[in-house]
């Protein structure tokens, strides 16, 4: 979790590997991703759009793994 905040969510860059899609590297609420919620931040401001998370296929497999 430290490591998740020191370097904004890059040490869950794997994630982003497994579904690129996806602009969140921290899938789940444990895997914390500053960047994540500074784009969805700029996604409400209308910043960004077609913000995309993982599908519920790859989170459904990760939770079982």
């Amino acid at each position: 979790m430290l490591l998740a905040l020191l370097t904004g969510g890059e040490g869950w860059h794997n994630n982003h590997h497994r579904y690129p899609n996806s602009e969140r590297q921290g899938f789940y609420w444990w895997e914390v991703d500053s960047t994540h919620y500074v784009i969805v931040v700029l996604s409400w401001l209308g910043l960004v759009w077609d913000v995309q998370g993982p599908s519920n296929h790859v989170l459904k497999e990760g939770l079982e793994k």
